[in-house]
């Protein structure tokens, strides 16, 4: 009751916004690598992105977050995977139910199999040297400053 006072907020934000940023930041680039290509992605993707990885990254990095060392580093990697998935998830059920307002489906269990076909598409269409490298590279900082301020401000 006397004692040091824990901050788990101070990891929480952090784990929050700089794994928010790190989702937009890759699936920016990733918009941008097919807009080369000739695709076109939606432009509310890497919004999608940045809110689930900073909402993974208040509950999952942030709970987790370690002193700095490698178990940060791992929640950072741990965090980054769910995150990933979690926006391809919510990105083909906002597609879906776009379609679905639009009138386009009639039979309900084609909406339950094209949400996961969506998801999965976009999730393995993410499989590119560059994003995953930018998503690595931010999921192990994420991770090391999670655990630093973690550990600073226990």
């Amino acid at each position: 009751m006397y004692g040091p006072k824990k901050m788990n907020t101070a990891a929480n934000l952090f784990g929050a916004i700089l794994l928010g940023m790190t989702g937009y930041v890759a699936l920016v680039v990733h918009r941008v690598i097919e807009f080369e290509k000739g695709n076109s992605l939606p432009i509310y993707w890497p919004y999608v992105a940045a809110v689930c990885f900073a909402l993974l990254g208040w509950h999952s990095l942030g709970r987790n977050a370690g002193f700095g060392g490698v178990r940060s580093l791992s929640a950072g990697l741990r965090a980054m995977i769910l995150g990933m998935m979690a926006s391809s998830i919510m990105f083909g059920l906002i597609f879906i139910g776009a379609q679905l307002v639009a009138g386009f489906y009639i039979n309900p269990t084609n909406t339950v199999f094209d949400w996961f076909r969506v998801s999965f598409e976009y999730f393995v269409d993410t499989f590119n040297l560059h994003v995953w490298a930018i998503l690595l590279i931010g999921a192990l900082i994420s991770g090391r400053l999670t655990g630093l301020a973690n550990y600073r401000w226990r």
